[in-house]
């Protein structure tokens, strides 16, 4: 008898798939995310309508003329935007599909997992419609049929009248005993505002306008406060998954040690709620005021960490490589870009025990801790009356290069800099060079070695290089350092740029002879960076220092990034 071939069945089970995307979902993220989704659609109607502004790091900087509702009574949620709407081409290929990921740059929206959970959590009967400027569509679900058609998962949809108002409007009603207590209850109102605000808290900074149940949805921002006795901590990157980093942490805008002058104990305990880490992935808060080992805390949370607050943003135009669940309100702690951002979240929360603890010295010294005084602005030169040029035709645009009034440009990536580093980093981008360029120069010194350190320390180059430049000392002074002095040992500059040139294959990282050039010209201005850091009346023209940091900044971006 021959033997034939047969085929297994893998086609998935309509109510296992529907119970298992819904199961561990609550109310209050299915609602989350049908909000999710409008925001994902004004990134379409801004751009539409010639008014995508962005910010540098490519998210939407304004939302003005956005808005979402959100109404909830014990019968139904309902959640309409004005934004460009759906299309009947996008309602028939599948925005209603499982897995079906979101094309939308920036996005929010993972999968199509989110509009689908929520239509099957939170009630039997949906109605979605939709409008362009063109079309106007309507789906009516009914859970009930659907459910218990195993083989059908097409739902049909309508054509219908424009009404001339754009937008999205999806209505959910009928649920079940659970959920309709849960959206009867005045207490989830209240907290779904609550957690509104801290969830789009960036959004509705940038402008969105968002109601819930007929209350405007105000933004809780947590600030880090600027002129406190610790400086923020902040460090900016990409990761090795190319997801752009931001982090920042410090002490509570409003948070005082008891042994500050302004100290209010009874303000403390009102924000003990704000403090710890909060996540965002572009732009959407993730988890906030977290105070788990998951996100740093290598100890238990212990009253002496109080005033800490800490942000990290996560920004991908590819949504799917951020560090969060599907629910996104969770983290993926396994996520590369997250594990990279822990390592400094754990270094800066050591930097606040450590200060925390050199505090309490101070408090048992009975010393009072003084903020430094507030920057001041920097004076303006009063505009003067000029004649109106005559306007001539504007000629054709020339590519010019980039400048910058700065010792390091701002686009410098932090991903490998700490400690030391990452200060000189910071004080180099914030540090204008035409303003002061002697103390410009002994910076850009100060950045060469400390960089040129680090980076042999991380590829595993430094100790070759210490071992060349004893031999060239011990040579050129006819001595024999001892074992002690071999330990401490740090080149001169003028030993690193010499070693720099006569290894150059050991450490340039296949980036051709360009980065050779940049090391011979900081030689060649070696003396002249000297005189101006240790010569009393040597003078160095702005020109010359510019120059300078020109001809050295490509070897200085290789150090400090690479």
């Amino acid at each position: 008898m021959a033997i034939k071939n047969f085929y297994a069945d893998t086609s998935p089970n309509k109510v296992f798939v529907i119970d298992t995307f819904t199961r561990d979902a609550s109310v209050e993220e299915c609602i989350f995310d049908l909000i999710d989704n409008s925001i994902d659609a004004a990134r379409n109607k801004l751009d539409n309508d010639g008014k995508l502004a962005l910010d540098d790091d490519g998210l939407v900087d304004d939302y003005s003329g956005i808005e979402i509702i959100v109404s909830i009574d014990q019968n139904k949620v309902s959640v309409s935007d004005n934004c460009s709407g759906m299309s009947p081409k996008d309602i028939e290929d599948g925005i209603l599909r499982f897995g079906r990921p979101s094309n939308a740059k920036y996005s929010i929206g993972l999968y199509g997992i989110g509009l689908n959970r929520a239509i099957y959590k939170l009630g039997e009967k949906t109605k979605l419609s939709s409008e362009t400027i063109k079309n106007r569509s309507i789906v009516d679900i009914n859970m009930r049929t659907y459910r218990d058609d195993n083989d059908e998962w097409l739902i049909p949809a309508q054509a219908s009248t424009l009404t001339g108002i754009t937008g999205s409007t999806i209505e959910i009603s009928e649920p079940n005993n659970e959920i309709e207590h849960i959206l009867g209850d005045p207490f989830f109102i209240s907290n779904l505002i609550k957690e509104s605000s801290v969830r789009y808290s960036s959004f509705i900074q940038k402008g969105l306008y968002l109601r819930i149940d007929n209350a405007r949805v105000n933004a809780k921002l947590v600030e880090t406060r600027v002129d406190g006795p610790l400086k923020p901590l902040t460090k900016n990157y990409t990761a090795s998954n190319g997801v752009r980093v931001r982090i920042r942490a410090g002490q509570h805008d409003l948070h005082r040690f008891t042994i500050e002058p302004d100290f209010d104990k009874e303000q403390n305990k009102s924000i003990i709620d704000d403090f710890g880490w909060s996540i965002i992935c572009n732009d959407r808060v993730v988890i906030h005021s977290n105070k788990e080992q998951k996100t740093g805390w290598e100890a238990i949370w212990h009253s002496e960490f109080n005033g800490f607050v800490g942000t990290v943003e996560f920004i991908a135009e590819d949504g799917r490589k951020l560090p969060w669940t599907t629910a996104k309100s969770d983290l993926n702690i396994s996520n590369t870009a997250y594990q990279e951002a822990l390592l400094d979240m754990r270094r800066f929360t050591r930097e606040w025990r450590t200060f925390g603890n050199k505090v309490k010295k101070m408090r048992l010294a009975k010393d009072v801790l003084v903020a430094p005084p507030p920057k001041k602005p920097r004076e303006k030169p009063t505009p003067t009356k000029i004649k109106k040029p005559i306007i001539k035709p504007k000629p054709k645009p020339v590519n010019k290069p980039k400048t910058y009034r700065t010792v390091l440009p701002s686009d410098v990536d932090e991903k490998h800099c700490q400690d030391k580093l990452l200060s000189l980093v910071h004080e180099g981008k914030g540090h204008d060079l035409y303003d002061s360029h002697y103390t410009s120069l002994a910076l850009i010194r100060m950045l060469f070695e400390t960089s040129c350190v680090c980076f042999f320390i991380r590829h595993k180059l430094y100790q070759k290089m210490i071992d060349e430049c004893i031999k060239v000392d011990e040579k050129n002074k006819g001595i024999t350092l001892t074992a002690k002095k071999k330990k401490d040992y740090v080149p001169d500059l003028a030993k690193m740029l010499l070693y720099l040139i006569d290894n150059y294959d050991d450490w340039k990282l296949d980036k051709g002879k360009m980065l050779k050039r940049s090391v011979e010209n900081f030689k060649k201005h070696k003396g002249t960076v000297n005189d101006s850091i240790h010569h009393p009346l040597s003078q160095i023209t702005q020109s010359t220092a510019i120059q300078i940091r020109d001809e050295v900044m490509p070897v200085l971006r290789h150090f400090i990034e690479d």
